[in-house]
């Protein structure tokens, strides 16, 4: 997908072999461990021929090499971690980083004795050109009734289909339903609608479901009264932008290292969220915060100055360019 969107906007992608870092037990971690020099040693290469001013890192297995061949070729690192707590790879390329960037104030205690400058999450410049109009125009809705957004990431998020599909008799008299739910789930959806009561068909035009959105989202985002989410750093920032009231499901400790329900508590301590955590709450408790964000509609659609919510993207761009006069 990344290789697929970089292209789009003109800029040259070049693919690396990664070993994956894993803080589990794992067989692939022993074959893993022959991929990471490989990369390393791929990176140099890259790096040579390419040479860079200054090398930028989000984060990932896929940064170490590139951030160890940086430091060893004396390439200016400057590291990007978007959650509040750094994953593996970002702890052992804090290392090789000149600077390190966060998105959350909260995050600076991860990084002692390292340069580290709060910068926030950057967010697209195309999300300032949003329209609501455009919205319910792509969706097929109206603005008469209350619009809710349910996203699971790219690949979507099987819990969070599952809750939306099943409330989805209690939910479509009331309100209109934009689903993203992942590659290879809308025709999941379209199965599970034939099944609704006979007294629920007539509200199926009130549902839409999505693989992926992508240019879409701004406006769909615009248009939304109340937004379900995962707790990725980046829908976080998003919804921030558009200061939508929300219902968070952070993403389990048994699927991941606990690092979005740590993004989801701080989030909730400066926004107009609920957090809901998996297994420990109702359907009905679920349908309740929804509508209790509701109430909140109107509030939440009057944002700040777009310009102080690219303050994050500027701060980082001036750093790169510091770092690139210096190299």
């Amino acid at each position: 997908m990344e290789a697929d969107m970089i292209e789009e906007v003109g800029v040259r992608f070049v693919g690396i072999t990664c070993g994956k870092l894993r803080r589990y037990f794992s067989f692939k971690n022993f074959s893993d461990l022959f991929r990471i020099p490989i990369g390393i040693l791929q990176a140099f290469a890259v790096l040579l021929k390419f040479r860079p001013d200054v090398i930028f890192c989000k984060g990932g297995y896929v940064s170490f090499p590139v951030a160890v061949a940086g430091w060893v070729l004396h390439i200016p690192v400057i590291l990007h971690e978007s959650d509040v707590s750094p994953g593996l790879a970002n702890r052992l390329c804090a290392r090789f980083a000149s600077v390190i960037c966060t998105s959350f104030e909260e995050s600076k205690k991860y990084f002692k004795d390292k340069k580290v400058v709060f910068t926030g999450n950057p967010v697209r410049r195309e999300l300032a050109y949003a329209s609501q109009e455009g919205g319910f125009e792509f969706l097929h809705f109206t603005p008469a009734l209350p619009l809710v957004l349910v996203m699971g990431g790219s690949s979507g998020a099987e819990f969070i289909n599952q809750l939306t599909w099943r409330n989805l008799e209690y939910l479509l008299p009331h309100y209109q339903i934009a689903h993203i739910c992942g590659r290879g789930n809308v025709q999941d959806s379209t199965e599970l609608l034939k099944h609704l009561k006979t007294e629920h068909q007539k509200y199926l035009s009130r549902y839409r479901a999505f693989e992926f959105l992508q240019h879409e989202l701004k406006d769909v985002y615009a248009a939304t009264d109340v937004i379900v989410s995962r707790a990725g750093a980046i829908s976080l920032a998003e919804i921030d932008f558009f200061e939508k009231p929300t219902v968070l499901i952070p993403l389990g400790k048994a699927a991941s290292r606990g690092d979005q329900i740590l993004n989801a508590e701080v989030f909730a301590q400066n926004h107009l969220c609920k957090v809901l955590y998996e297994g420990e709450f109702s359907d009905m408790e679920f349908l309740e915060d929804v509508q209790e964000l509701l109430k909140h509609r109107k509030i939440a659609h009057v944002g700040h100055k777009h310009d102080d919510k690219f303050s994050a993207l500027d701060k980082i761009i001036r750093l790169l360019q510091k770092h690139e006069d210096r190299s």
